[in-house]
């Protein structure tokens, strides 16, 4: 699990984003932009906070299925 709810100092994902281990930065150096301090810390406090995540889905999301014919 790369988010440990509560916990960011041990969460892997933020030590990927801070660049904190070498060869398992994200994103990749020289592919993209790295998060800002800011933004880093937004996500540790995310994370701190326990993941709080909205349950409500808005509802306006385009939804689609797919199936085979034949």
């Amino acid at each position: 699990m790369d988010i440990l709810p509560g916990n960011s100092a041990k969460s892997p994902l933020i030590h990927y984003v801070a660049y904190l281990v070498e060869d398992t930065e994200m994103p990749p150096v020289g592919k993209g932009e790295p998060l800002t301090a800011a933004q880093i810390g937004l996500l540790r406090a995310w994370i701190d906070q326990g993941v709080p995540w909205d349950a409500a889905m808005p509802t306006n999301i385009l939804a689609f299925s797919i199936s085979p014919t034949l």
